[in-house]
């Protein structure tokens, strides 16, 4: 029987590392799309001239947006400082010594962080030129090269490191809030007049790249496998897709609450719908790729 029983722990055991290396493999697969998504977004939206043109007007668009929507977002975006990441990084450690599982806190902060610094490297090293003729008409804040957004890099790596850090059965339900406010704040920054869409669309894609690494590099060292959430997650995606359609409606109304303003052009409504769909998209994602994951109390691999 003793026999037997070890049998079956060191099954357990090769199993539970054998889904371990592959839910790492899955996020950083994903983390290669990701990185690859940002390269194609720079290159594209930045060093492509007619679609320089499609990404400029997208933002000159905005103006179809209500200015109640506008002020609110600004009002949002005022809040998003260097203390919001400091606040973050806290929260994340807090929980983590909660959970005990501080070795997955400081692995989604070195992620989050990672992100929010490799925002501020790209956007003085990549060069923009203005290929549409357009810059004139900007703000001094966007003459120049303004890809990709830390606004959404810092709100979106923030959101993937509570999802990441969260216990199993919270993230799916955690993927749908962080999409709902991730999908408010990627297209509040353009609807501020802070950043062009594209730069937004760089953001969510260098926070799920970093994030990514982060999820692989915590299973690796600290992944316990639970069970018994397919049913939670299937239930997820459904709700992922009503809420990103509800958002969706939500946001055609504040376009048209402007009754005196111009009315939204096709660059601008395809610009934003790509906002959204992404920020949903890549919450839900992290939350499925995670599942089926949670902590060792002493922060030590399962198995």
């Amino acid at each position: 029987m003793h026999d037997q029983d070890n049998g079956l722990g060191n099954r357990h055991g090769v199993e539970s590392a054998s889904r371990s290396v592959s839910t790492a493999r899955t996020l950083l697969l994903g983390a290669a799309l990701f990185a690859a998504l940002v390269v194609v977004g720079y290159l594209t939206f930045v060093q492509g001239t007619a679609t320089q043109s499609i990404d400029d007007a997208a933002y000159f668009g905005r103006n179809a947006v209500g200015q109640r929507v506008t002020r609110f977002d600004r009002n949002i975006l005022d809040h998003i400082t260097l203390g919001t990441v400091l606040l973050g990084a806290v929260v994340v450690l807090t929980v983590t010594i909660y959970r005990r599982a501080f070795r997955v806190g400081i692995i989604a902060v070195l992620g989050f962080g990672s992100a929010v610094v490799l925002a501020d490297i790209l956007k003085v090293v990549l060069p923009r030129p203005d290929l549409a003729h357009d810059e004139i008409n900007f703000p001094e804040s966007l003459k120049g090269n303004s890809y990709p957004s830390g606004h959404t890099t810092v709100s979106m790596s923030i959101a993937l490191a509570i999802i990441l850090i969260a216990a199993a059965n919270w993230r799916p339900w955690l993927a749908i809030v962080a999409g709902i406010v991730e999908a408010t704040l990627a297209t509040g920054v353009v609807f501020a007049g802070w950043h062009r869409p594209s730069d937004a669309l760089g953001g969510v894609a260098l926070a799920g790249l970093c994030m990514s690494v982060a999820g692989a590099a915590a299973i690796a060292t600290s992944g316990r496998r639970v069970t018994g959430h397919a049913r939670t997650l299937q239930h997820m995606f459904f709700a992922a897709i009503a809420a990103a359609a509800i958002f969706g409606v939500a946001l055609a109304v504040a376009v048209n609450d402007s009754s005196s303003g111009p009315d939204a052009d096709a660059p601008f409504v395809l610009m934003i719908a790509l906002v959204v769909t992404v920020a949903f998209s890549l919450t839900s994602w992290f939350a499925w790729a995670m599942r089926g994951w949670d902590w060792n109390d002493r922060g030590t691999p399962s198995g």
